[in-house]
């Protein structure tokens, strides 16, 4: 099918703020050079979803304010990727959610293989990072080690994506490669968090994809799918706000979690809940050391009551709609992000994790060809 003007330009503004964010956030960090890329984009989405789509005057303030007010929340956070993300969902009907993912595949992939190409030839810094007990951890060209094993995670998730759509199953010669590939990553980046997560969503693959096993459109089920996100973000808040130090449990999970409830319980202490968040300073020296890692905690408190409260909206819209529609493919998507967001802030990282842009075109009643497992 060919692209549309306003299709195209979505696609490649999208495609310019997914290298912008590997290139000026994770290789040289750059946030001056994000705030100009990522505000000269917003303008040129809005300007092309008025020009392009037949919206309501109402349809048009409410585009608008999403973006005034994200843009806000950036600021205050100074975050400048809200108010790029902020432009997305507001523009995301311009196409369909196959072309999205295929773009954030790709360049995805391109960025990674050109990264890595630049770091054996010496054009970007070579970064490795002592890790304790010998081990040494390599970014492979990135600003730090987990940028190429989160970003695999995803790709992992896209590409099954990507395969339901064509009403196919991954191989067990493609699922072996991808378990050989993440066994590769695990014993350079030494990072277990997306180690466990991509052996996990294998197996969920292999369980509801390959075996074929239940049916998620079952009315209880379609109700449980609901309560992800609201109950593991209420877990979340609740761990990291009772937290206690002498307590046997909570020093062993603080433990296992590499200090992460003790940093989440610092961050609820240092900044309070607002509608607009705060800037979330990260410290790294031999006096102190502090950094948020929890996605659920971190937009609370980063992003704010405002974004946080969306953002569980459109995940909880995808679950009932993932389930309903027996959409397996999805559903572990999104279960993996819910687990994922738990430990890790990459839940609103539309750059490597675009299936909050699915929530718009949803809302407008817009569909693409059913998928393995969705009723025709």
């Amino acid at each position: 099918m060919k692209l549309g003007k306003g299709e195209a330009i979505f696609l490649l503004c999208y495609f310019i703020s997914i290298a912008s964010m590997f290139v000026f956030g994770d290789i040289y960090n750059k946030p001056r050079v994000l705030w100009a890329v990522f505000l000269l984009l917003t303008i040129i989405m809005y300007i092309t979803v008025v020009l392009t789509l037949k919206v309501s005057r109402y349809n048009f303030l409410f585009r608008l304010a999403v973006i005034i007010l994200f843009s806000v929340a950036a600021v205050s956070s100074k975050k400048p990727q809200m108010m790029m993300y902020a432009a997305l969902m507001c523009a995301a009907d311009l196409t369909n959610f196959k072309r999205i993912v295929k773009t954030c595949f790709f360049t995805c992939c391109l960025m990674i293989i050109l990264t890595f190409g630049a770091d054996i030839a010496g054009i970007v810094p070579k970064r490795t990072f002592s890790r304790g007990s010998g081990l040494t951890a390599h970014a492979f060209g990135f600003g730090y080690y987990n940028v190429v094993p989160f970003t695999f995670l995803f790709l992992i998730l896209e590409f099954f994506y990507l395969k339901s759509l064509k009403k196919k199953k991954a191989s067990w010669i493609e699922l072996l490669i991808l378990l050989a590939v993440n066994q590769i990553l695990y014993k350079l980046s030494t990072l277990r968090l997306s180690y466990y997560l991509v052996l996990a969503a294998l197996v969920l693959y292999v369980l509801l994809v390959k075996f074929d096993l239940g049916t998620l459109s079952k009315k209880w089920f379609v109700a449980l799918s609901t309560l992800i996100f609201p109950v593991l973000f209420g877990i979340t808040m609740w761990i990291n706000v009772s937290y206690d130090p002498t307590n046997s449990f909570y020093a062993e999970l603080n433990k296992i979690l590499t200090k992460r409830l003790e940093l989440g319980n610092q961050a609820l202490e240092r900044y309070s809940i607002n509608l607009f968040g705060h800037y979330i300073e990260t410290v790294s020296n031999e006096a102190e050391y502090f950094y948020l890692d929890s996605g659920f905690l971190f937009s609370l408190l980063g992003y704010g009551l405002l974004f946080t409260g969306i953002a569980l909206f459109c995940y909880i819209f995808l679950c009932r709609y993932a389930a309903s529609e027996n959409n397996k493919v999805l559903f572990i998507w999104l279960t993996i992000v819910a687990v994922f967001s738990v430990i890790n802030n990459t839940w609103i990282s539309l750059y490597i994790n675009p299936v909050l842009l699915y929530v718009p075109m949803l809302l407008r009643g817009g569909k693409h060809s059913p998928v393995y497992g969705s009723p025709p």
